[in-house]
């Protein structure tokens, strides 16, 4: 996942949600962007650690 649909997917979020965010990182002196990043990052690794197990479920025959 990249950085870009981090961002696209938070800003579909509720306004809410988008309030709570933007309070946090003011709150804690990180920028929003960072937190777009760190979150892509984190989704591309867990896509790449599951990769394998979704290969060999399909090779046992998984839809």
């Amino acid at each position: 996942m990249t950085k870009e649909q981090v961002h696209e997917a938070l800003c579909k979020a509720p306004d809410e949600d988008k309030m709570r965010l933007a309070i946090a990182c003011q709150m804690n002196g990180i920028d929003v962007q960072d937190v777009e990043t760190g979150l892509a990052n984190v989704l591309t690794g867990v896509q790449k650690a599951i990769k394998p197990a979704i290969e060999y479920y399909r090779y046992l025959g998984g839809k």
